[in-house]
């Protein structure tokens, strides 16, 4: 019963989805809600979340410098306002 579908989840199966899931910024509820889901833990994980036995909170989350999707992000949002643009004005012509 995922909001956003189920090929969201069945297109990371048998994946590491953490920097997926991370990326989407869930809200604390969601966490919760995946909490159920949980069947195993990657190698190498921290000990303080394996002993946890659920996903991290929002603001449990250690921040890594350089690290994260903000600069992509914004790339991202870049080129998509710039081929809107270019779409536009080419379509109009």
């Amino acid at each position: 019963d995922h909001p956003g579908g189920p090929d969201v989840v069945s297109c990371l199966a048998g994946k590491d989805a953490t920097c997926d899931f991370e990326d989407i910024a869930h809200s604390d509820s969601a966490r919760d809600w995946a909490n159920k889901y949980i069947i195993g833990y990657m190698e190498g994980i921290d000990d303080d979340i394996k002993m946890a036995k659920r996903i991290p909170k929002t603001s449990e989350l250690k921040s890594k410098p350089g690290g994260g999707g903000e600069g992509l992000m914004i790339l991202l949002s870049v080129l998509v306002v710039g081929f809107a643009a270019v779409a536009y004005f080419v379509l109009k012509a």
